[in-house]
Order: structure tokens, then C-alpha cells, then sequence
């Protein structure tokens, strides 16, 4: 196949999938609500932090949990105190358990520099689409092995 045919069949295929162009996250928006979230870790606003969360999260954690588990990971890294914005990508978050299991959606994924009481660690934020807008599937620090 020629190169010129290959594009061609190429452009029909993205034109064909499902989607596709609307399933795209806006790296501006995703980045606008990525820093808000930041802004409620590094001043412990956890109901906040909850409510930037997606549906499909609410359905598999409760809150009570959730803020326990701040708790466990603060323990381990300290306390975030300020954050840098360091990249940004594309990715696809996949649901693996729960009601929503085989779900996927593109996601901005982005990563920030954050200082801690114990440190400075990588902090990856995903944003997915909700359909209403944009909201966190997934938010951690990036640990050493």
C-alpha cells in the first residue's frame, strides 16, 4: 500500500470511530481543574477534593473512606504544603471493579512537583470528561520502588 493510500484509509478510520474527537479532554480545562485541586490538597480542603472526584468514584468509595485514606498516604509522604506544574499528557483510564468494570475514557494526565513536610515527590493528576464537564478519575504521588 502507498503512502498516500495508507493516510487516506487512516483518516477514513478516525472519521468512523465512535466518539472519538468528542472522547478528547481540553488540556486547558483539564489543567485549569487540575490546579484547583491542587489548591484544595495543599490546603487540606478534603470535601473539596471529593467533590472534583467523577461519578463512577463516588460509586466505588465513600467519603468516609477517602478521607481515611488521605490520612494513610499523608502519613507515608507528609503533609503537601505547595505545588509546581511540571508536564502534561494523554492517557485512557480503564474501571477494573465495580459496576463500571471495562469502562474506558481518555484522560489528561498531569504531573506536579509537590512539597511536602517530608519531601518533594511527583504528584500525577488523571481528568476525564463527565459529560457535564470535567472532572478527577484519579489523583496520587508517584513513589520510589
Amino acid at each position: 500500500m502507498r503512502k498516500r493510500d495508507l493516510g487516506l484509509v487512516l483518516v477514513v478510520a478516525l472519521a468512523l470511530l465512535p466518539n472519538c474527537r468528542a472522547g478528547i479532554v481540553d488540556s486547558q480545562k483539564a489543567l485549569a481543574l487540575g490546579n484547583l485541586l491542587m489548591n484544595d490538597v495543599v490546603t487540606d480542603r478534603r470535601d473539596e477534593i471529593y467533590l472534583k472526584m467523577e461519578p463512577e468514584f463516588h460509586d466505588l468509595t465513600a467519603k468516609d473512606k477517602f478521607v481515611n485514606g488521605l490520612d494513610t498516604l499523608y502519613e507515608q509522604v507528609g503533609k503537601p504544603s505547595a505545588f509546581e506544574f511540571a508536564s502534561y499528557g494523554v492517557g485512557v483510564r480503564t474501571i477494573t471493579a465495580g459496576p463500571h468494570a471495562g469502562q474506558t475514557k481518555p484522560t489528561c494526565e498531569i504531573i506536579y512537583n509537590v512539597t511536602t513536610t517530608k519531601g518533594v515527590y511527583p504528584y500525577k493528576v488523571k481528568v476525564v470528561n463527565t459529560g457535564d464537564g470535567l472532572a478527577v478519575t484519579f489523583f496520587s504521588f508517584v513513589l520510589p520502588n
